[in-house]
C-alpha cells in the first residue's frame, strides 16, 4: 500500500544542508577559539570551553572531509591537475574561491588550534614534530578525500573504456555482411561511435589527472592552509 511518503533522498538538498551547517560549525568554532585566546591572554583556562571547542573543530572537519568527497570529476581535476595554460590557472582559483571553507578555512583554522594546542603544553617548538603533525591532519583531511575521489574516478574511467573496447569490438564483428540502409546497421554503427566518444573523454580524464605535475600544484595548494601559523610565527 502506498503510503503517501516520498521516499527518494534529494542529494543536492543534504549536500546543501551540509554547507549551511559547516559554516554554522565554522563561525561556532572561530568564535569558540576566540574566545579561549582572550581569557588564555589573562591567564585564564576553562576545560568546558577547550571539550566544546574541540568538538566542535572535529564535527567540523568531519563535514569537511564528507563535502571534499561529494567534488565532481571536473572539479577534482582542476583541484589536482597543474595549470598548463592561464585559463587553467584560472580554473584552479576559480576551484578554490568555491571551496574556499573546505580547501583553506576549515584547513587553517585546524592547523592554527593545533599549534596553539602545542605551544600551550610544550615551551620549546619541535619544528620536526610540528611539520608532521601538519602533514599527518592534511593528509587525513584534504590529501586522502582528494585522492579517493580521484582513483574512484580513474577506476571508472579504466572500466568504461574496457567496456567500450568490447561494445567496439563486438559491434564491427556483427556489422560485416549487414546492410547500411538497415536499422541495425544504424543501431551498430551508433554504438559504435557512442563507446569511442567515450573512450576520447575518458582517456582525457586519465591524461590530465595523472600528469607527472599533479603532485606539484597540489603540494603548494596544500601548504596555504599552513600560512597563518606562519604569520604567528613571524608575528608573536
Amino acid at each position: 500500500m502506498y503510503s503517501g511518503i516520498n521516499s527518494s533522498i534529494d542529494f543536492k538538498k543534504i549536500y546543501a544542508l551540509m554547507k549551511r551547517l559547516s559554516i554554522g560549525l565554522f563561525m561556532t568554532t572561530a568564535a569558540l577559539f576566540a574566545v579561549h585566546l582572550a581569557l588564555e591572554s589573562n591567564g585564564i583556562v576553562l576545560e568546558e570551553l577547550h571539550s566544546a571547542m574541540y568538538t566542535t573543530l572535529i564535527l567540523l572537519n568531519i563535514f569537511t572531509v564528507t563535502s571534499i568527497l561529494q567534488y565532481g570529476k571536473r572539479e577534482i581535476v582542476t583541484l589536482t591537475s597543474a595549470p598548463k595554460t592561464r585559463r587553467t590557472f584560472w580554473e584552479i582559483i576559480g576551484a578554490l574561491s568555491k571551496h574556499v571553507l573546505d580547501l583553506i578555512m576549515v584547513p587553517s583554522l585546524t592547523l592554527y588550534m593545533i599549534f596553539d594546542a602545542y605551544t600551550s603544553i610544550y615551551s620549546v617548538i619541535d619544528y620536526y614534530y610540528v611539520i608532521t603533525i601538519f602533514f599527518t591532519l592534511l593528509t587525513l583531511t584534504q590529501i586522502a578525500p582528494l585522492k579517493y575521489q580521484k582513483d574512484k574516478y580513474a577506476r571508472n574511467a579504466h572500466l568504461r573504456i574496457n567496456d567500450s573496447v568490447k561494445r567496439i569490438t563486438i559491434s564491427r564483428n556483427m556489422i560485416e555482411g549487414i546492410d547500411r540502409r538497415s536499422k541495425k546497421y544504424k543501431e551498430y554503427f551508433n554504438n559504435i561511435m557512442h563507446s569511442e566518444e567515450v573512450i576520447r573523454c575518458d582517456s582525457d580524464f586519465l591524461m590530465l589527472s595523472g600528469g607527472k605535475f599533479v603532485m606539484l600544484i597540489s603540494a603548494f595548494r596544500y601548504v596555504t592552509p599552513v600560512i597563518p601559523t606562519i604569520i604567528r610565527l613571524v608575528i608573536p
